[in-house]
């Protein structure tokens, strides 16, 4: 019984999140997992933790999650679709009289670097597949991290786009935890293999 539980659980948490870890090419390593807004974490005392983000904008209302689909379904949503059950989970919502629209799929996720040439400087999260827009146009949502050591966890500032949304965001969590620690080993074995073979040259030399 306790088996079938805990692949019940693992195979829930799949479908409800996804990984809020990354680590890129240079070896730097960043866990923004302290961003992700659950249930779970709102009953083991986190107060924060049991409401979605929501950010206003003009006569729009955006609610939101990291690496996780947003928890409670806003209420304009419920109305239109006639019932909890006919709202389709995802990432954010984005609401305004009367009207509910889907803001990106939770599978779709991607990760990428602010900056390919500063990894320090922060971590762009893309999703798509959210409610049609323009023509052929699904909605999609990029977060934009941005390292801030000072800011801890931060929340969004604010969001951006009708179609293809930006959300801006500082927070500590963007900044590398580890950083290029495996290039940098790389690069002083190089330094002992160049030394060890001048070394040999050398003592071989007349």
């Amino acid at each position: 019984y306790r088996k079938v539980t805990l692949q019940f659980t693992e195979i829930m948490t799949a479908l409800t999140s996804h990984p809020c870890t990354v680590q890129v090419l240079d070896g730097s390593e960043y866990d923004l997992t302290g961003l992700g807004r659950s249930k779970e974490a709102c009953n083991n005392g986190d107060s924060a933790s049991c409401l979605d983000y929501h950010v206003h904008r003009d006569d729009n209302d955006f609610y939101l999650n990291v690496c996780k689909n947003v928890m409670r379904k806003p209420a304009e949503c419920v109305n239109l679709f006639g019932g909890e059950r006919e709202v389709k989970s995802s990432i954010g919502y984005q609401t305004a009289d009367g009207v509910c629209y889907y803001m990106g799929q939770l599978r779709s996720g991607r990760w990428s670097l602010l900056d390919s040439r500063r990894p320090d400087a922060g971590l762009k999260l893309k999703y798509t597949g959210g409610s049609q827009c323009d023509g052929d146009t699904q909605r999609s949502t990029e977060y934009r991290f941005e390292c801030n050591p000072e800011a801890g966890k931060g929340e969004p500032v604010a969001v951006f786009g009708d179609c293809d949304f930006v959300v801006t965001w500082e927070t500590a969590l963007a900044c590398p935890v580890q950083q290029a620690g495996f290039f940098t080993f790389l690069l002083w074995a190089g330094v002992v293999v160049a030394a060890y073979l001048f070394g040999r040259q050398g003592r071989a030399s007349p």
